[in-house]
């Protein structure tokens, strides 16, 4: 595992030179409460317009349980580009339930698969703190993973790598196992500084 110690910063600010993944490939985005891997999801986004930019907004599928939409396309902005995706707002999916269910959401997923699609889920921890059963949260990635691969398209997830729970710990550790590379972001060991604010083992 390689680590680097480069400010995620500097990171985000190089996002044109960036390629989208190979397809079928299964990325997580692991962080912790020093350092948010919300740049290098946002890495990801990036490269999908830059690279794909007549079919980004068809092609991309942003599942957000942290943020509202208006948020990820104010950050594209400061970024230098354009956010295209369709946005799948999954928090007020699950709250409109009297019981959480992630049904709504696969539907939604669902429909906006296409071939060479990138899906991106960020904070899919947060199913657990809204109620969902952490086996439903399994099966549902069980079922994200078949549409996706059936699509020859990208899985992009993060989830945050230090939450004192069980459930939790058992839902990072079971992405772990089916994903294709980590990239875990946390800060660095000597404190904080305006060089280099995280490392990125990969």
């Amino acid at each position: 595992m390689a680590t680097t110690s480069a400010s995620l910063t500097s990171l985000a600010s190089n996002l044109p030179p960036l390629s989208s993944p190979p397809a079928s490939t299964r990325i997580l985005i692991t962080d912790d409460i020093r350092a948010d891997g919300f740049p290098v999801l946002h890495n990801y986004l990036a490269a999908a317009q830059f690279n794909n930019k007549s079919t980004a907004a068809a092609t991309t599928t942003l599942v957000s349980f942290s943020h509202p939409q208006s948020h990820y396309e104010a950050v594209a902005r400061k970024l230098g580009y354009t956010l295209k995706a369709t946005f799948v707002d999954g928090v007020r999916l699950l709250v409109d339930d009297d019981t959480p269910s992630v049904s709504k959401l696969m539907e939604h997923i669902k429909k906006s698969a296409v071939s060479g699609c990138m899906l991106v889920l960020d904070n899919i921890g947060l199913l657990l703190g809204l109620g969902v059963p952490v086996d439903a949260v399994v099966l549902f990635l069980v079922d994200v993973r078949k549409v996706v691969d059936s699509m020859g398209g990208n899985l992009v997830v993060l989830v945050h790598a230090d939450v004192q729970d069980r459930d939790h710990e058992y839902l990072v550790s079971y992405i772990q196992e089916f994903v294709d590379f980590e990239i875990h972001v946390r800060g660095l060991d000597s404190g904080y500084t305006d060089r280099a604010t995280g490392q990125n083992p990969v």
